[in-house]
């Protein structure tokens, strides 16, 4: 194996780790304390109290202006582009919605405590771990 297949190898590896750490962070839980959200490292916690919007972004992610400076992104869902265009219903902006009135009526709220589950990192890991063992089989 050549040094340029071992940076092909792990540049693809990266990227794929990247890939589906994106795609787990699309997993949102709501209980009764707030919205679970999974980060790199850890799952972070939003409370009700510091929701005051929630919507979607261009992108495809969730933006949640909450009681800090900076807003919060989480989540991952088709770009409203590709839902026009597809003509299929926006699942990200009914999400968003349902958030907001979560957030704006308690009544609406789940009445227990969820678990999000694992941080992106070991769903990254775990992703380019498969592909690594993958490639060293086949190559």
């Amino acid at each position: 194996m050549t040094a340029g297949d071992r940076f092909f190898l792990a540049f693809g590896a990266f990227v794929w780790a990247l890939t589906v750490g994106r795609l787990a962070a699309w997993h949102i839980v709501a209980d009764a304390d707030g919205v679970l959200l999974r980060r790199v490292l850890r799952v972070r916690r939003l409370p009700w109290d510091d929701i005051r919007d929630v919507w979607l972004r261009r992108d495809g992610t969730l933006e949640f202006s909450a009681g800090t400076d900076e807003p919060v992104i989480a989540g991952g869902f088709l770009p409203p582009v590709l839902h026009r265009r597809l003509r299929i219903p926006t699942a990200g902006q009914r999400t968003a919605d349902h958030l907001t009135l979560m957030a704006r009526h308690p009544e609406l709220r789940p009445a227990r405590v969820g678990a999000a589950g694992p941080p992106t990192v070991v769903w990254s890991l775990g992703a380019a771990g498969l592909l690594l063992v993958d490639w060293f089989l086949v190559g």
